[in-house]
């Protein structure tokens, strides 16, 4: 009887040594206005009759530089958030 109540206070006190942390919650710190802004439209391309250097230069000059810009939101957005 006696290693019984032994037994069960040893339980007793492991279940109270392994109890979890309290929830601290994180400070999040405010982004950049300059993040929510809306990504730049992407100009109209060369009319016809263009050749295809003149759709080149459209994509390398407009639609890559605007997907740039707004890659590169995005990624700021994600590093800022704080990781786990």
């Amino acid at each position: 009887m006696r290693i019984l109540c032994l037994l069960v206070a040893a339980l007793m006190l492991t279940g109270c040594g392994t109890s979890r942390t309290l929830y601290v919650p994180r400070v999040v710190p405010p982004l950049d206005s300059g993040l929510a802004a809306p990504c730049p439209e992407i100009p109209d391309p060369p009319q016809a009759p263009a050749s295809y250097d003149d759709w080149q230069v459209w994509v390398q000059d407009q639609v890559l530089v605007a997907y740039g810009v707004c890659a590169a939101r995005h990624r700021a957005m994600v590093e800022a958030w704080p990781k786990l």
